[in-house]
Formats: C-alpha cells, structure tokens, sequence
C-alpha cells in the first residue's frame, strides 16, 4: 500500500463508510481517493464487495421503469447504468413502453388536445411541444406535452379539480365557523342564565318558623345580604345565623359532633372504649362479612350475634358495653362460653389468652 497516497486515510474510517454505501466511487470521492484504489483497500482488509447489481432485485428495477416510463428516467432515478435496465428488461421479457406523440384530438384524463401552439425550451435545450387543450367542465389550458403523457402525476384537467376542492374547503370552514357560533351563542345564553338565576336564587322562603334541617328560624334582624336569623336547634340550643350562610347550615354543630369519632359513641381520647368498638366491630366482621378471613369458622358455621347487640344507630355498641361491662385487664378479650353458641349476653365473657386456648374448638385428625 505504500504505493498508494493512502497514508494519511483512516482505513477504519473508510471501510465503515464503504460498508454504509456500498459503493466506491462514492467513498473515494469522500476521501479523495479513485475507486479502483478503494476497492484495493476494501479487498486487502477483507471486507466483501458490494456489486451494484445485489442493491435493487430486478422487480424493484421493472416496476421503477412502469412508474417512470423510459429507460433513462430509470437510471437517473436508481443510479444505475441504462444499459443495465436493458438487460433486465429483455431478460424478463418486459415490452418497452412507446412514448406517444400528442396529436390533435387525442384525449388525455379531462382534456382534450385542440391545437398546436408553439414549443418550449427548456434551460438544457430541449424542445417540447404546447398544447392548448380543452377540458370537460368547459375551460382551456396550456400543457406542454410531456405533462399530458408523464406517468408520474400528469396534468388531467384544467384546473377544476382544485377549484372544486377549494369550494369543498370553503364550505366546509363556513360550516365550522357557523357551528362555532351557535355554540358562542348557547354558551353566550347558559352564562346570562346562570348570573340570573345568581341575582335571583330559587326562594327558600327563610321566614319565621320555617325549619331547614334541625333548625328553626325564631326572628330575623336587618335586611338583604346582612340580614340575621335567631335559630333554635332540635338539641335546644338557640344561636344566631347569617343569611349567607343559612343555607349549608344544618344544625348548631351537633350534628357534626354525633357524627365525628365514631358516630358520637365515645370521645377520641377514651382509649378503653375505642378497643371495645375494635373488638365489637370484629366480632360482626367474624360472623357476617364473608370476606373476612375468620367468617368459615364463625358466620360459615351459623354463628350470629344477638338482636340486642344488633341495634342499629350505635344502641347496639352501647348494650354490649352494658352487658359485658368492664374489661379486666389490657390481656382480655371476648370469649363464647360455648364454642357452637351465638354471641349473646349470656354465652359471652372476658377471658385470657390462656382461658381462651383451653377453650376452643379441637379439629378432627
């Protein structure tokens, strides 16, 4: 190689590049080098080289020449030699397509050729022949002849076909636009609605002796948005309520104190009775909640807990805690006298870990 002026190429650099295009002239051309010269490099380092012939398959190259028409439009669009396509083509048989000459009369998609006009030149000195050609919606244009025979997106009308769009777009943006404004207008109208009915609210007629919720109104002080309503709880309590606020206003805050910490039954600070209502809870869970890990050997055996014990709106906590009273120690838990017994008053104690061991149900071996 040291007769080559390749001193200075990055070899590695190069076989890279070949391998990406496939093609020497080209490579050489990036590096400065002829192709013959890298072909000798490509071959001295082993690396395979590519013919031109394995870049297209021959359908690739007979579809390419239905698509552009004659031999040379396909070899400037692949890159390759016309004589090349001529062997494929007459190796497969292909018929070459005969160029038509446009003459008067002849009819191309819409138009319809009506005279000879002049020729065109074009910057590379060849002559085309224009036409001046009559379409089926009744106008007339000027198409050079190779634009009525091209296979690739030839002229076929005289300009119509994209006025025609152009209205369709048209009309469709008006139609947009319109429906843009009845939607304006409907929104337009919700909003003027809705300050009215802001301006004018559905009367809840808060007078003297009208009830909302547990309140009762007693007396009523000042006018419009200042006014002052005296209300009196069901609980008893009397206290003063702004007209503003009246309407999200249910009671006198009882009702908020029944229903935080378990619906009013005890006070967060009660620790005892919050493990009582733990237990109480779990112990319906056992019999009644099928989900519940323990309920095959409790409610899946027909064990229930007592009406009394059942009472909705919390009574049911509240007859337990009077039954069972108070727990011995923080070891005790609630236990069945009876193993195959309901949860009742008398089949219920406190009892040990220990107590309860001894007491529960042995399984069949």
């Amino acid at each position: 190689m040291k007769n080559y002026k390749t001193s200075k190429i990055n070899k590695e650099e190069l076989l890279e590049y070949y391998k990406v295009c496939g093609n020497a002239v080209k490579t050489g051309t990036k590096f400065g080098l002829s192709g013959p010269t890298v072909l000798k490099i490509v071959r001295l380092y082993g690396v395979t080289v590519n013919r031109e012939h394995k870049k297209y398959a021959d359908d690739y190259i007979i579809s390419k020449y239905h698509e552009c028409g004659t031999v040379e439009k396909t070899g400037k669009a692949l890159d390759i030699s016309e004589e090349r396509i001529n062997k494929i083509l007459d190796k497969n048989n292909i018929d070459r397509i005969k160029i038509k000459h446009v003459q008067i009369g002849d009819k191309f998609n819409k138009l319809t050729v009506i005279e000879f006009l002049d020729y065109h030149v074009t910057s590379g000195g060849d002559k085309c022949k224009v036409f001046l050609c009559r379409c089926e919606c009744g106008g007339t244009r000027k198409v050079k002849s190779s634009r009525l025979t091209s296979l690739n997106k030839p002229i076929k009308d005289c300009g119509c076909g994209w006025k025609l769009i152009q209205v369709n777009a048209e009309l469709k943006r008006v139609k947009i636009e319109k429906k843009k404004k009845d939607l304006d207008e409907i929104r337009k109208q919700k909003r003027i609605q809705r300050e009215l009915n802001k301006k004018n609210p559905k009367d809840k007629k808060y007078k003297v002796g009208y009830k909302h919720y547990r309140l009762t109104i007693l007396s009523e002080i000042g006018n419009g948005e200042d006014k002052v309503f005296t209300v009196q709880c069901e609980c008893g309590t009397i206290k003063e309520v702004r007209k503003l606020t009246i309407p999200t206003t249910k009671s006198c805050g009882c009702l908020q104190r029944e229903k935080s910490y378990k619906n009013g039954l005890f006070t967060k600070n009660d620790k005892e009775k919050q493990l009582m209502y733990s237990r109480y809870k779990n112990m319906k869970k056992r019999c009644y909640n099928e989900k519940n890990h323990n309920y095959p050997n409790y409610g899946g055996r027909g064990i229930t807990v007592c009406d009394r014990w059942m009472e909705p709106n919390g009574m049911g906590f509240v007859n337990f805690c009077e039954d069972m009273g108070h727990r011995p120690s923080s070891k005790h838990s609630i236990d069945r006298i009876n193993n195959d017994g309901n949860y009742e008053p008398s089949n219920c104690k406190w009892s040990t870990n220990s107590e309860q061991m001894k007491n529960q149900r042995r399984s069949l071996k």
